[in-house]
């Protein structure tokens, strides 16, 4: 445990990369691989280090068993109304390229949007946009109409453009909150509904014409909001389980640094 512990630092990292050979696959020998000098410290020093990083771990693990089995529970009343989406959404036509916008452009792609959470990996760099792409505005939905298994929703806090492989989701005033919708898009229920309509074997994709025809629930606009909340605070907990896990790995990877010599 202590010797793949030391393998997983920075320091091993760089010497694979400076001892790796070039080619059509890069690769390091055996021989090289048994030259990589690494700290040995007594077997007791061993046994304490890691004991310490596996307390870290645990709570990683179980920060990160919160994060991925939490689903937001939407129990649809069969008393509520249903609509096709594209009664309560419409589709966003407008492009524009990063240079013809004044204000600072937020760029989303696919690898942007986490599956099922619905959570931002960052945004992708817009200088390296060449062609117009979707604008959104704050509160739209995007939806990834690209490989919709993989159920990509964002509900949209700024304004910026995203790739044509998303479908950005005005809602319509009045008969909409789009926290409760961004959900409702994400659910089990209508994922099914959605990957049965794509089309396409390399690409799947769904049209908007299937997308919007695509039933939904109309609770009344007091509901939506009541719903969005308590799923709100769900989130706050769930968030600061991310945050643990990112605190927690970072003292794995301060024990692991002071292995090598590195500030406690």
């Amino acid at each position: 445990e202590y010797i793949f512990r030391t393998m997983h630092s920075d320091q091993w990292w760089e010497w694979v990369d400076s001892n790796t050979k070039t080619g059509t696959l890069g690769n390091v020998n055996a021989k090289q691989y048994a030259s990589f000098e690494l700290p040995l410290p007594p077997l007791d020093v061993q046994r304490e280090l890691v004991a310490e990083i596996e307390g870290y771990q645990r709570v990683i693990d179980g920060a990160r068993m919160v994060v991925e089995s939490w689903r937001p529970r939407l129990e649809v009343d069969p008393g509520w109304p249903v609509v096709e989406l594209g009664e309560v959404f419409e589709r966003r036509n407008g492009a524009a390229k990063p240079g013809e916008l004044s204000d600072v452009v937020h760029y989303i792609g696919l690898e942007n949007i986490e599956a099922n959470t619905g959570a931002l990996l960052g945004t992708s760099d817009p200088a390296k946009v060449k062609s117009a792409k979707t604008r959104f505005r704050r509160q739209d939905i995007l939806y990834g109409k690209l490989r919709p298994n993989l159920n990509k929703v964002w509900l949209s806090d700024r304004e910026g453009i995203c790739s044509t492989d998303i479908f950005a989701l005005q809602p319509v005033k009045g008969k909409v909150n789009p926290a409760f919708f961004a959900h409702m898009l994400r659910s089990d229920d209508f994922n099914t509904a959605a990957v049965a309509r794509v089309s396409g074997a390399q690409l799947p994709r769904i049209s908007w014409q299937s997308l919007a025809t695509l039933p939904v629930p109309l609770p009344p606009l007091e509901t939506q909001q009541r719903i969005a909340v308590d799923i709100a605070a769900e989130q706050v907990a769930i968030d600061a389980n991310r945050e643990l896990m990112v605190r927690m790995e970072g003292r794995v990877r301060a024990v692991v640094g002071r292995v090598w010599g590195g500030a406690p």
